[in-house]
């Protein structure tokens, strides 16, 4: 097998302002996943980034989202999960010196803010199956659902609630989803070119396939996108700089407009050829207009014998090298 290493350049965000409708909503991005632990356990994992203007926000500290289990399309189980170390953490994607400065601090303030809420349980289910299907229903517990910011710009309907689905086959092997290592909340400047990756990490070394979906709202139905935003043409942006990469996740684009825009991916996972299961992330990505920051800019260079270099920011490496890959990276 061979994999492509992609080096994505980062880029700091400084904002100024942006107003958001502080309705009773309150989900701006969600992961859902499984992880396997021995024999038919997994544990099923979904974490629901929360908007600190929504009213909805104190609630999520109790909250017990509704995961339903379904085989063959026959429903199995339904779980409730449980909040998990860590929860209630801010996460708003600002330099440390404006971390005091978001709604998460004081509602009266102008910058956005996000807090991470990380919620689990355990399942064994009780056989193996090529159809298995995890479907977060939105329920929340505690009287609400998982509604959808009413400040989204590309959906037909405002405050949508949630849905998130992961599925399974075990028939031949057991299987644990890939993790994320970048949050799904990003900040972007208008008429600035952006990237956006998942950083999708895999421990089994399954074979990835992205795709852009629609998000799921309730009976996991697909969500309507206003004109003329589709599932993959999600954002407003300038001609010819939209481009997506299934091999990887790359999103490349030049937000055209200011918009809070649902992105929603799902991840492909293919063992020897044999898919093995799939698991979704929504985003929402939000473009400010007084934000005028430039993205570093920066080269790999002295890179090891055992890759070749095909661009400034793209390496080729087999995965069977026995030698590690080494490289420097030069930002400026």
């Amino acid at each position: 097998m061979r994999f492509r290493f992609i080096f994505i350049v980062g880029f700091l965000i400084s904002l100024l302002a942006f107003n958001f409708k502080a309705k009773a909503t309150h989900i701006i991005g969600a992961d859902f996943y499984y992880t396997h632990l021995g024999g038919l356990t997994y544990q099923v994992t979904l974490v629901v980034y929360g908007d600190c203007a929504g009213s909805s926000i104190t609630s999520l500290p109790t909250s017990t989202p509704e995961v339903q289990v379904y085989n063959n399309n026959t429903l199995f189980q339904t779980i409730n999960l449980g909040i998990q170390p860590g929860s209630g953490v801010e996460v708003t994607p600002v330099c440390p010196s404006q971390i005091g400065n978001t709604k998460c601090t004081n509602p009266n303030f102008l910058i956005p803010g996000i807090k991470k809420f990380i919620y689990s349980s355990i399942i064994v289910l009780n056989t193996t199956s090529s159809d298995w299907r995890f479907l977060f229903t939105g329920v929340m517990g505690s009287g609400f659902v998982a509604g959808r910011s009413n400040s989204i710009t590309n959906l037909a309907t405002a405050s949508t609630v949630t849905n998130l689905e992961a599925t399974l086959n075990n028939t031949f092997a057991s299987n644990s989803s890939p993790t994320f290592t970048v949050l799904p909340t990003p900040f972007f400047c208008i008429n600035k070119p952006s990237n956006y990756n998942l950083g999708s990490v895999d421990l089994e070394n399954d074979s990835l396939y992205f795709a852009l979906v629609p998000g799921l709202v309730t009976g996991a139905t697909n969500v309507s996108y206003a004109p003329p935003y589709t599932a993959t043409a999600p954002l407003s942006t300038t001609a010819g700089t939209f481009s997506f990469s299934s091999s990887t996740g790359q999103l490349s684009f030049t937000p055209n407009m200011t918009q809070i825009s649902l992105v929603v991916e799902r991840v492909y996972e293919y063992r020897n050829g044999l898919l093995i299961g799939t698991s979704m992330r929504e985003m929402n990505f939000i473009v400010f207009n007084n934000c005028n920051n430039n993205p570093p800019v920066g080269n790999i260079s002295n890179v090891s014998s055992n890759a070749t270099q095909l661009s400034n920011t793209s390496l080729f490496i087999c995965q069977q090298q026995p030698n590690p890959l080494t490289f420097n990276i030069n930002p400026t």
